[in-house]
């Protein structure tokens, strides 16, 4: 992952010793370049999907320790007394198989479609149980964006899948908040945290109304709502209400859709019933010259993931990915990496295979980078300040 790219990076970097570059080297070290040294921002990271092997290991093996310990404690109490009333914590409540770090690779390397993905991710969450846990999480992956010159993160986090096995809505944002903030005193990286309404969650519309009050206390740390998980047999309609009792919050809302399904009803009607200011994935939307000029003409930003739609969604190769049809459109779409951990690849690593597999120009990788910029929720201040300079350096760096 982030060790064996910056090994590649050192190959690269050795390649002018060892003679002239052809055409194709030339145009990856310029890719280097601005992959390393220009600054961007992600907009499109589940928080979960950042949950790497080491760290689910480390997590279940704590639990594991604590949850010993408590029924050590109950079977004390039980033969001094009555029995003990006291309900069982959220981590005593939940089985976590041990597994070595190899073998939870191994299950991640093995994923190829969005059920079985699924299905490990939240199995996953069960390690996440205290605040502790989500500050960890939330602090590994800002770490490894810092030192990928990401200086802007909108992650986003799914508090149904925690709250539905008994963790408390606070431990959840008062983890990830705590690290967004340290991350912005020690790095200065911004922040826009998205909590996502869970579709395909069982009785799903009336679990997102009770989330999104249990949100309102921490208003003040959250700037959108979203819509996850698997969109197939879950169209955008079904939780119209919730979207707007959040925007009389005023909450920002940014929707998934067109991963794997339809544009119709699936991207369509982020638009039409839930008022979306950014639609995340969206790639089938190619298949509608309708929608596809929609989004041109209102320039309506998408938030695509390559590496994600290839592993586990509809498309063979990057090669055969729409990514650069879309941007050679004239759609503000932007990259990013959608669940890193799981599919193997943060985005810097989805940029740089993206230029070479879909042979994306110079000039094009740029405006991918600046997309991200404008489909930002930053300040436009903000926004200006970065596009400038981006601008400068690509432009003294002749890319």
């Amino acid at each position: 992952m982030s060790n064996v790219r910056l090994h590649f990076l050192d190959d690269l970097r050795s390649w002018p010793k060892c003679g002239r570059l052809n055409i194709e080297q030339q145009f990856v070290v310029n890719l280097v370049l601005i992959s390393v040294n220009v600054e961007f921002p992600e907009l499109h990271v589940h928080l979960e999907g950042t949950l790497e092997p080491d760290l689910y290991v480390k997590l279940a093996l704590k639990h594991a320790a604590s949850s010993s310990a408590a029924h050590s404690d109950c079977d004390l109490a039980s033969s001094d007394g009555p029995e003990s009333k006291r309900a069982p914590a959220a981590e005593e409540s939940q089985s976590i198989d041990p597994i070595s770090e190899s073998e939870m690779s191994s299950k991640y390397r093995s994923l190829s479609n969005l059920r079985d993905f699924l299905e490990l991710y939240y199995a996953n969450m069960r390690v996440l149980q205290e605040e502790d846990d989500f500050f960890q999480l939330t602090w590994a992956y800002m770490e490894r964006a810092n030192a990928n010159h990401i200086v802007h993160v909108e992650p986003f986090f799914d508090p149904s899948a925690h709250t539905s096995r008994g963790v408390p809505f606070a431990h959840i944002i008062k983890g990830i908040s705590r690290a967004l903030l340290f991350a912005e005193e020690k790095y200065g990286m911004t922040s826009c945290l998205c909590m996502c309404f869970v579709r395909d969650h069982p009785d799903a519309l009336t679990e997102a109304l009770r989330v999104l009050q249990l949100s309102l206390p921490y208003r003040h740390l959250i700037t959108s709502v979203g819509l996850d998980s698997d969109e197939i047999n879950h169209p955008p309609a079904d939780f119209a209400l919730v979207f707007a009792e959040a925007r009389k919050y005023g909450y920002r809302c940014v929707g998934h859709g067109g991963h794997d399904g339809p544009a119709e009803p699936y991207v369509s009607q982020l638009i039409s019933a839930l008022g979306v200011e950014r639609i995340d994935h969206g790639v089938t939307s190619v298949a509608s010259e309708e929608l596809m000029a929609y989004l041109k003409q209102y320039q309506l930003p998408l938030t695509v993931c390559p590496v994600s739609n290839v592993k586990i969604g509809p498309f063979e190769s990057l090669a055969k990915h729409p990514l650069k049809h879309m941007l050679e459109d004239g759609l503000c779409v932007c990259v990013n990496s959608d669940d890193p951990a799981y599919l193997g690849a943060y985005v810097n690593d989805v940029l740089c295979s993206c230029v070479i597999s879909m042979g994306l120009t110079r000039r094009q990788l740029c405006q991918l980078l600046a997309n991200s910029f404008r489909a930002s929720f930053l300040p436009s201040s903000m926004k200006q300040r970065w596009l400038h300079k981006l601008q400068t350096i690509t432009e003294e760096k002749d890319l």
